[in-house]
């Protein structure tokens, strides 16, 4: 074998040394005895999530192979018509939340003004009543005054009848201030003032004492 040979040679089982010494250590060197290596591919199952709604993605909170919890939150929509629902829906809510507040209100202020708006019923009922009385007292009073003035009733007579007919204009007077603050206890009331008006009381027992005296005449 010529030298030239002989150098070609020792090159190269140099370089396949120099080539596999590089490979060894790229490969990190022998594998220990509990391990195999092995070459292929790994697969995994695909799961297709597909939303209820369409729209566009806004936000993507986890990355691609990330692991995330159950329930979490993979992505985020947004469909103008569909909050444009969602608001039209609250809105409505809040509407119907304020109307039955105010119902509220207006059933517990009927409540309270109930009594006060029956006292001032029978206010007007007693007012009206006494000065159609009061009328009629002064009425007979006339009549009995003309008549005596002709001699065809007693003085005594048409005395009785004018204090009769002071008592029932006294008596319609009186219920005209109890009409007059029952209406103002009732608007007090609507105004949320406390507090009640004195009602002044009915000339019942002055008529009777009246007629009294004029029967002792």
């Amino acid at each position: 074998m010529s030298r030239k040979a002989i150098v070609v040679a020792h090159a190269t089982v140099l370089g396949l040394l120099i080539v596999g010494a590089i490979l060894l250590r790229l490969t990190g060197g022998t594998p220990p005895a509990n391990q195999i290596e092995a070459s292929g591919r790994i697969e995994g199952r695909i799961t297709q999530v597909t939303p209820k709604v369409s729209g566009t993605v806004a936000e993507l909170p986890v990355d691609e192979g990330q692991s995330v919890d159950v329930g979490a939150r993979l992505m985020r929509l947004e469909e103008p018509m569909l909050l444009e629902r969602r608001r039209a829906a609250q809105g409505r809510a809040a509407s119907l939340e304020r109307q039955l507040a105010a119902l509220r209100i207006d059933h517990e202020v009927a409540q309270n003004e109930l009594p006060l708006r029956i006292a001032q019923a029978q206010a007007a009922l007693t007012e009206a009543q006494a000065r159609l009385a009061a009328a009629q007292a002064a009425a007979d009073a006339t009549r009995l005054t003309t008549l005596a003035q002709r001699q065809l009733a007693s003085a005594q007579q048409a005395e009785t009848a004018r204090l009769r007919a002071d008592v029932a204009a006294k008596t319609a007077q009186a219920a005209l201030a109890a009409l007059d603050a029952a209406g103002k206890n009732l608007s007090l009331a609507r105004l949320g003032v406390g507090g009640a008006l004195s009602v002044p009381a009915r000339l019942e027992p002055a008529n009777a004492c009246a007629a009294g005296r004029s029967r002792g005449r």
